[in-house]
């Protein structure tokens, strides 16, 4: 069994596990908004940098393996500074205020960790940038111009076996998650949209009454619990 330190505080991990998972089993916060428990991350918003000693540059913790005798640094000043400019980049192309009507606005992770690391959010870079609402299956509430682009919902579709599977789509400033030809058409989240909104890590997908449910993370969870239990057959 790998042991490493991470920030001075030692840990003992089974082998295969990433740092980002050794750090959370001793309660080290590292940023990570396109990474859940169970799939493969898409290492895509870049704010979970650390650096491993005795390396010239700094690795991701959502995709590096522990190894016996690592020394992890997880919050060194150029750290701070390279997450504040990736947090900076995905607020850049998120829109909407972070407060009501937001469906997740207590609950967010982006939000989290912009507030953690001072991240204030700037005008948005994409063109026309307005909030939708749009209704999917299970009283879902897809919102495309709050997606970062995780690909969070898209590797549980495909790990769930949706029908038609999900992607990211288009090119520039019009890329989506959707499916080929008609984005994110009715026929795209029929069994998997209950547990992508309780995993998104902003309001991108969320309850249409989670304004009023969804005011904290375990509330999402406990919401996506009750719906999935009333969903069975």
């Amino acid at each position: 069994m790998p042991k490493l330190r991470i920030d001075q505080r030692e840990v003992a991990v089974p082998p295969g596990t990433t740092l980002l998972e050794a750090a959370r089993k001793i309660d080290i916060d590292i940023p990570a908004l396109c990474c859940i428990e169970g799939y493969k991350p898409s290492t895509s918003c870049l704010a979970c940098l650390v650096r491993v000693r005795g390396n010239d540059h700094l690795v991701l913790a959502c995709d590096t393996r522990a190894e016996d005798g690592m020394e992890i640094e997880s919050e060194t000043d150029e750290i701070r500074r390279l997450r504040r400019t990736a947090l900076e980049l995905i607020l850049s192309h998120h829109t909407g205020d972070c407060s009501a009507p937001c469906h997740r606005a207590d609950a967010c992770l982006l939000r989290h960790y912009a507030t953690l690391y001072g991240v204030e959010r700037t005008a948005s870079i994409r063109p026309n940038p307005t909030s939708q609402h749009i209704l999917r299956p299970g009283g879902v509430v897809y919102d495309p111009g709050k997606c970062i682009l995780c690909e969070l919902c898209s590797r549980i579709a495909a790990t769930r076996g949706e029908p038609l599977g999900l992607s990211v789509e288009g090119c520039g400033f019009n890329v989506q998650a959707g499916v080929s030809g008609n984005r994110f058409q009715e026929q795209a989240l029929q069994q998997i949209a209950i547990e992508c909104a309780a995993k998104c890590p902003t309001a991108a997908l969320s309850f249409k009454e989670s304004a009023h449910v969804c005011r904290t993370t375990d509330g999402c969870k406990g919401q996506y619990e009750d719906r999935k239990m009333s969903d069975s057959p």
